[in-house]
C-alpha cells in the first residue's frame, strides 16, 4: 500500500471564463458611469430695458421673460417664455417683448481687461464706472497675467470675480 499526498485536480474549466465576464461587466459598468455627466448651466447674456428700476445686461442660466424682469428689479408677473442668449427684453407697463440682439457680434465676445477701454469694461455685468476707472488705474501698473490678477482691483474680491468671470478673458 502506497501512501500519496498529491491533492485531487479541480475543475478549473469554469473560472478563466467567469473571470472575463466578470471584468467585462465591471469595465462596462465604469464606463457607463465615466459617460453620464451632468449638464453644466451655462449663462446667457439678456439685456433688459424700458421701465425696469436696473436696466442693463445680466447672465442668466435659465432666461426667461420673469427671470429677466426678476434680475432687472422689476415687479411685473411675467411668464416663463424663454429669450434666446443675447436677446433683448424691453418691458413697457405690465407687457414684455423679445427684441432681436443689438449688435449680434457682440454679444459672445468677452472682454480682455488688459486692452478694454471704459467703455467696453463698463458693457460687462457687474462691472460700472467706478470699478471700470479701477480696473484702468490698476492695469498702469502692470497687466494682469489671469483674471485672479483682478482682485488686485480695489471693488473686485472673490464674489464679484465669480459674477464677472464669464465675461472677461485675459489675452495671450
Amino acid at each position: 500500500m502506497s501512501l500519496s499526498f498529491r491533492t485531487a485536480p479541480r475543475a478549473t474549466r469554469g473560472a478563466p471564463w467567469s473571470a472575463i465576464v466578470v471584468f467585462v461587466l465591471l469595465g462596462a459598468a465604469l464606463t457607463w458611469r465615466a459617460t453620464r455627466v451632468p449638464p453644466v448651466s451655462v449663462p446667457e447674456l439678456v439685456e433688459v430695458v424700458g421701465d425696469v428700476p436696473r436696466p442693463g445686461t445680466y447672465a442668466l442660466v435659465d432666461p426667461t421673460l420673469a427671470s429677466a424682469a426678476r434680475a432687472a428689479g422689476s415687479s411685473v408677473a411675467l411668464d416663463g417664455t424663454p429669450v434666446p442668449h443675447g436677446h433683448r427684453v424691453r418691458i413697457a407697463g405690465d407687457r414684455a417683448t423679445i427684441e432681436a440682439p443689438p449688435d449680434p457680434v457682440l454679444v459672445a465676445l468677452p472682454v480682455d481687461p488688459n486692452v478694454a477701454d471704459a467703455v467696453a469694461l463698463e458693457a460687462v455685468p457687474g462691472i460700472g464706472p467706478a470699478t471700470a476707472r479701477a480696473i484702468l488705474e490698476e492695469r498702469a501698473h502692470g497687466p494682469f497675467t489671469s483674471l485672479e490678477d483682478l482682485k488686485r482691483v480695489k471693488g473686485i474680491g472673490a464674489h464679484r470675480l465669480a459674477e464677472i468671470r464669464p465675461f472677461l478673458a485675459v489675452g495671450p
